[in-house]
């Protein structure tokens, strides 16, 4: 029964996932949204998804190519989507700081 829910919230992530990057692309469409993309979720939350992969690479106890597969397997598919909206409402905040600095 707890393999069932695994697998249950697996699959469920997958469209989370696709709903987040659809939905944080058309952002740019809105106030500052290119500014919030850009700085955000491409200058904040797409490094942070790399320096998390790398650090979790660098610190697991076996450096088998298998181990490292599984766990950048692991980030990529749980810790993309979160870093993404992390990066937005960074980029959100900062917008909201600066409100004059826009993109050109």
């Amino acid at each position: 029964m707890k393999s069932f829910f695994l697998i249950l919230a697996a699959i469920s992530w997958i469209p989370f996932t696709y709903w987040t990057i659809l939905y944080l692309r058309e952002s740019r469409n809105q106030p500052s949204g290119k500014a919030i993309y850009r700085r955000g979720v491409l200058g904040f939350g797409v490094p942070f998804w790399l320096i998390d992969v790398i650090f979790s690479v660098a610190v697991i106890p076996e450096h088998g190519i298998l181990s490292v597969i599984y766990w950048s397997a692991i980030f990529l598919y749980i810790l993309f989507p979160v870093c993404l909206w992390a990066g937005y409402f960074w980029g959100k905040g900062m917008a909201a700081i600066l409100p004059g600095d826009r993109d050109r």
